[in-house]
């Protein structure tokens, strides 16, 4: 007996979402871990780690990320504008690195363009895309189609976007004041950068409903699996 193609549709579909919050989650971890191989050195961002050993992972697990949101479809338009745009902020920062430790450097990335420039592209992707990726989680994922029930999960999971969101919103703030006010240490980038993409496959965990997902007693429609109603 055939199987019912909504179902495998559905399933693929919050597949998706749990995949990019795996992504983002084990991103910082594989990286700054893996680093340590032959080295003990801690380097001052994740992004840093494109001048490591780890560069081929940085670049593959960021570049899934931006492949995953670029593909994913979600309840409208404005959805799906903003993760395509996501998406393509994210391959941004694989392919255009920040610069280098210590004095300027030759030519770099797929471009081959000076360190300074490449810098000045990767930061644009890096702080629009946090931004983008906060505002989804605060914005869109707590959307509830008006027509369904809202669920005492549904609350509990709009709850989480929400604190993800002002998780990504406040250390993006606090980097900013400590920058301006000199304070930023020499690892605070790194750790920035961690807690924004934790918080950022938190939130795509919840919304594949990897945790307090809701148990349906019959699978939704592929149209009803948007970003409104989980």
């Amino acid at each position: 007996m055939a199987g019912n193609p909504n179902v495998s549709l559905v399933r693929s579909y919050m597949t998706l979402r749990k995949a990019i919050g795996v992504l983002g989650t084990v991103l910082p971890v594989l990286v700054v871990s893996g680093g340590k191989i032959g080295s003990p050195y801690v380097r001052g961002s994740i992004s840093a780690y494109y001048y490591s050993n780890m560069r081929d992972v940085f670049v593959a697990l960021l570049c899934m990320v931006g492949v995953f949101l670029y593909t994913y479809r979600g309840f409208n338009w404005v959805d799906d504008l903003l993760t395509s745009i996501s998406g393509l902020l994210a391959v941004g920062i694989a392919l255009f690195p920040t610069r280098r430790d210590g004095a300027e450097h030759g030519p770099v990335g797929i471009l081959q363009l000076s360190d300074l420039q490449t810098s000045m592209v990767h930061y644009s992707c890096a702080v629009l895309f946090f931004l983008l990726l906060a505002s989804i989680s605060m914005f869109l994922f707590t959307k509830t189609d008006p027509t369904l029930r809202m669920t005492a999960r549904k609350r509990a999971r709009n709850n989480i976007y929400r604190i993800c969101a002002a998780i990504m919103f406040g250390a993006m703030g606090l980097y900013a004041v400590l920058r301006l006010v000199g304070a930023a240490g020499p690892h605070l980038l790194l750790w920035i950068e961690a807690i924004c993409l934790w918080a950022f496959g938190t939130s795509w965990l919840v919304k594949g409903e990897a945790l307090l997902g809701d148990k349906a007693a019959s699978a939704p429609s592929p149209q009803t699996a948007g970003h409104a109603i989980s």
